[in-house]
């Protein structure tokens, strides 16, 4: 918790006689380490209770300790996309706890982050077993589904996500190719 106080941490150490920007650079590393171990060993599978009140959040902020915060970033963990985060943020501000604010937002944009890089990997994935069950090459494959064998390597790769109309073509293409084979034509 103290490390996330950087307007202490930038008094503290003006105060005994390092310059503002140094101390500012100081009080932001001390953040950002105070962050990531917040982060560490968080369970998305077991979520804290989730705060209605400013009195909740008052109460976890001041007496909670580390492991009530990972519980409350463990539900942000679980669906990132939900408006829980949002909603804490705000009873948080209610409270006159800003210091979460930031932190809470940052969790979002790191769960979201690795959510949607586990999600590209899927479909990257799912691309791969749908090009090998028609048994065509990448390039005669590319040129069933409408698009350059280049640009279907970067859907296989993972580098880039199809629109949902190509996954669909995608799918129809791999379903078409295995059926004329399975039928001999």
């Amino acid at each position: 918790m103290v490390l996330s106080l950087t307007d202490w941490i930038v008094d503290q150490l003006t105060t005994s006689g390092m310059e503002k920007p140094e101390a500012k650079e100081v009080a932001e590393r001390c953040y950002q380490a105070g962050f990531w171990l917040v982060l560490t060993d968080v369970d998305p599978g077991k979520p804290g209770p989730i705060l209605r009140t400013t009195d909740e959040v008052i109460w976890t902020w001041d007496h909670g300790g580390l492991r009530a915060w990972r519980g409350q970033v463990a539900i942000i963990a679980s669906n990132p996309w939900a408006p829980y985060g949002n909603e804490l943020k705000e009873l948080a501000l209610a409270a006159n706890r800003t210091a979460p604010v930031h932190a809470i937002d940052e969790a979002i944009k790191v769960y979201r982050t690795r959510f949607e890089r586990r999600e590209r990997e899927l479909v990257a994935r799912e691309i791969r077993q749908l090009v090998a069950m028609s048994g065509l090459s990448q390039r005669d494959f590319a040129a069933l589904a409408g698009t350059s064998a280049s640009r279907l390597s970067t859907y296989v790769n993972g580098l880039v996500t199809p629109s949902a109309t190509m996954m669909v073509r995608i799918r129809r293409v791999s379903d078409l190719v295995q059926k004329r084979r399975a039928s001999g034509r």
